[in-house]
């Protein structure tokens, strides 16, 4: 489903002429805290907007995001949830695969 306040920001970060990544969920195995087709938006200041799941895998993924908006690349990862430990000290366990776009959006001329 999409998020329809993550595309209002995503259309006011246009207007902006932001250059941002967007990180989508296409895959999930396993338990996972995130779900495929979710989004999260990262700022090339490293400010995110949405969320795929959050906690550790969340941040790894935010600083691949940015990496792909300095080197302009997309990006398929995959992030396995063997290490997390959420706050009852379970491990999720699961498997994530993102894909990372770079996006930049170029400020409207002034008329």
């Amino acid at each position: 489903m999409i998020d329809m306040k993550l595309l209002r920001e995503l259309a006011r970060l246009e207007a902006a002429g932001a250059r941002l990544a967007i990180v989508t969920v296409v895959q999930t195995r396993g338990s996972t805290p995130g779900e495929s087709g979710q989004r999260m938006l990262v700022l090339s200041d490293g400010r995110t907007s949405g969320s795929i799941g959050g906690g550790c895998m969340e941040n790894a993924l935010r600083l691949q995001a940015l990496d792909s908006l300095r080197d302009g690349k997309t990006r398929i990862s995959e992030y396995a949830l063997d290490d997390d430990v959420d706050d009852s000290g379970m491990v999720c366990g699961g498997k994530l695969r993102v894909f990372i776009e770079p996006v930049h959006f170029r400020k409207p001329a002034q008329e």
